[in-house]
């Protein structure tokens, strides 16, 4: 399981291999009891590592084993949840990248953030099936892919 994230890091990040084999060894040692307390660590962290941005933090908590505290909206995940929440007639907001569950539609509440995130890149283009996973609200073992 570390092994996928660690994969995921590496897909979504644009720091070279040197560069993302310091961030992961600082990161690890930076980890925390609780998911706030490593986020926050992790965004301090940041400031020394140039080019680690939200969604490196964000993959980077998955590898640690900590949850999301938010859902981070990268670009294949914001078409998806922007296609969706036309599809479901939902007020999207873009200017947030950013989500909390107050943010999501009521069906989102309760699916893990690292659910949402998959499967909003993953079915960007096909909204019946991501309601459906949603509603469903099954383990998905697929993952978003670079360039999705």
């Amino acid at each position: 399981m570390k092994q996928r994230y660690l994969e995921t890091i590496r897909a979504h990040s644009r720091l070279s291999n040197n560069k993302l084999n310091y961030w992961c060894n600082d990161a690890w040692k930076e980890r925390k009891d609780s998911d706030i307390e490593t986020q926050q660590s992790l965004k301090k962290l940041a400031i020394k590592h140039k080019g680690v941005g939200e969604l490196t933090i964000y993959d980077t908590m998955l590898w640690l084993g900590h949850q999301p505290t938010k859902l981070h909206l990268h670009s294949g995940t914001l078409v998806g949840y922007k296609n969706y929440c036309e599809y479901i007639g939902w007020t999207f907001d873009s200017t947030k990248k950013q989500l909390e569950y107050s943010d999501l539609p009521p069906n989102c509440n309760g699916v893990a953030f690292e659910n949402l995130e998959d499967w909003f890149c993953i079915y960007k283009y096909n909204m019946k099936l991501l309601h459906e996973t949603i509603l469903k609200n099954k383990n998905v073992k697929q993952k978003c892919k670079i360039g999705c």
